[in-house]
Parts: C-alpha cells; structure tokens; sequence
C-alpha cells in the first residue's frame, strides 16, 4: 500500500468498511431482547374477504390514457416554469400569475379582481378592522 502512488488505498479501505459493517450488524443481532420487544408492537395487516362482491381497482381516465400513449410511443410533454420564462422574455421580465394555480367554479373568474364589496358589506372595512387591531396591541 501506498499513499504517494494511490496503490493499495482503495482496497483497504473498502476492507476497512466490511469490518466495520459486519461488526455493527453482529452488535445489533446480539441484542435480540430488543428485537422482540419492537416485534411486539408491530401488527401487520391482512385484509379478509369481507363479501362475495368484487372489487377491482379503480384506475382514474387520465391514467390510462397516459399508459395508452406511452405504448404507442407518444410522449406528452408539458412546458416547464423555464420553458415559459423563455418564450415570454426571460428572466426579470416574466411575472408568474399567483392566479393560474386557482381552482375555480369559472375558469373566467381566474383573473378577475377581488370583490370591494360582498354579500352586501364592504371587504376592505374588514381588512381594515385586522390591520388596525394588529397595530393597537404594538
């Protein structure tokens, strides 16, 4: 072995690694009380036929469609955040819209502005009323 051409360093220290393992796996077994004791506190779980019904599994639509198209070879590719950022100008000029992650009744009310007032009550006097009561307890 030696350190100056590298030769040997390798090998003694995956050698070193075995040792070290076995001797770590052999203090574990050892303490086999502390085995049991984990093993009673495990249940596992086998489901029991409850009825004649059948159940199969229930595979959502999309998810065969996307098996279907990876048989055939068709690769759906959907735009990453970057791709966007670069067609729309890159970075310092593409804004990404908080909205277009909503999920909404509408998708036209996506970018429509908050409501001033609502249910017959002004909004921004409840907005108003956190902010004020936030600044009198400072």
């Amino acid at each position: 072995m030696s350190n100056k051409t590298k030769e040997g360093v390798d090998d003694v220290k995956s050698k070193a690694c075995d040792i070290l393992l076995d001797y770590r796996f052999a203090q574990k077994s050892e303490n086999a009380g502390k085995m049991r004791a984990v093993e009673n506190r495990l249940h596992v779980a086998v489901p029991q036929k409850r009825d004649g019904k059948e159940r199969p599994p229930q595979i959502p639509e999309s998810v065969l469609i996307a098996r279907q198209n990876m048989k055939s070879g068709e690769e759906v590719k959907r735009k990453t955040i970057k791709e966007i950022q670069e067609e729309e100008g890159g970075a310092g000029v593409f804004y990404v819209h908080p909205e277009s992650h909503y999920i909404l009744e509408d998708e036209s009310w996506r970018y429509d502005a908050p409501p001033e007032i609502f249910a017959g009550r002004n909004v921004a006097d409840y907005i108003c009323l956190l902010y004020t009561s936030d600044a009198a307890d400072e």
